[in-house]
């Protein structure tokens, strides 16, 4: 069985560590929802030959299939956002889709000397146990002896983004790493039409180039006056939640991910204050397509290569 039906089937909430506390919200108020920090980041399950990914940030948890946000508000739940977050006496979070039920616990672990996230499915009587880790290379062999020591070097090759949106005014900025089909960037052609949530275009890949007019606000939230395709439009650009970063590139657990090739050095913009190192994997997703391709970094060669995991 693949692992990616353990995350789409799920588990019974209620048989592990008690009810799950759905609190009433009003219509008017947004309920922000945060993924907990210890679970944020890039994991990878490897399994029968192949690989399943799990990408967390502070509003969004997406996984085989599974893309849920903190910082969506579906009209049906009233004021709170797409995802839910409950934790256990155990320590088990579960995460899921707000209104609903049946998903699997999540929990931090150290499992075989590594950090992993441990993911429990109940299957009934018991759970099915599965682990995620830092990159394709340790899912794919946890040991930690597998793996031979090298030299790391720091890649000196590419750009620094502005620390923030506020200084990213009148330049380049790209939809955030979570953008995808099922969560796409949503654009109104107005702020009235944002108040309203009545969007006009959608963008769908991550690292997809717009101009930042300027910042506003709008009900108290921040709000990006962009340029898109030569036509003005208005996205979410809050403290809380951005939909837009100055970055087309950043480095998460040895993992970097960008909507440029690691060679396209003019074009790169690395997130501010983070470095690429000579073993990293590089996670490049066309912006066009959301086609991934992996590259290497050869020591001896000095120079990127593409590797197929």
């Amino acid at each position: 069985m693949k692992i990616k039906k353990s995350i789409l089937l799920g588990i019974a909430a209620l048989s592990f560590g008690g009810l799950i506390s759905v609190n009433t919200i009003s219509a008017s108020a947004r309920h922000y929802t945060r993924v907990p920090s210890s679970l944020q980041g890039t994991w990878y399950h490897y399994r029968s030959g192949k690989y399943s990914k799990l990408h967390a940030t502070e509003y969004h948890f997406n996984a085989a299939g599974i893309h849920l946000s903190g910082a969506s508000f579906p009209k049906y739940a009233r004021g709170h956002s797409q995802m839910f977050v409950s934790k256990n006496s155990k320590g088990y979070y579960n995460i899921g889709k707000y209104a609903t039920d049946e998903w699997p616990y999540w929990k931090k672990v150290t499992h075989k000397g590594r950090t992993a996230l441990r993911e429990l499915v109940f299957r009934g009587p018991g759970y099915d146990t599965y682990y995620w880790y830092q990159s394709k290379s340790i899912a794919r062999h946890p040991s930690p002896n597998y793996l031979p020591p090298e030299k790391v070097y720091w890649l000196d090759d590419y750009d620094y983004a502005p620390s923030n949106l506020k200084k990213s005014v009148g330049m380049t900025v790209y939809t955030d790493e979570s953008t995808s089909s099922d969560m796409p960037v949503e654009l109104s052609s107005s702020l009235k039409d944002y108040d309203a949530m009545k969007y006009s275009a959608y963008i769908k890949h991550p690292g997809v180039e717009l101009h930042l007019d300027k910042l506003t606000s709008s009900d108290g939230m921040g709000v990006g006056e962009v340029d898109y395709n030569g036509q003005t439009y208005y996205v979410a650009a809050d403290s809380e939640y951005s939909a837009i970063v100055p970055y087309n590139t950043f480095r998460e657990s040895g993992v970097v991910q960008s909507s440029c090739k690691p060679t396209d050095t003019a074009n790169v913009v690395l997130k501010h204050g983070q470095q690429v190192l000579t073993n990293d994997l590089w996670e490049y997703f066309d912006p066009e397509n959301g086609q991934e391709t992996d590259y290497s970094y050869s020591n001896n060669k000095d120079k990127w290569y593409v590797v197929h995991l």
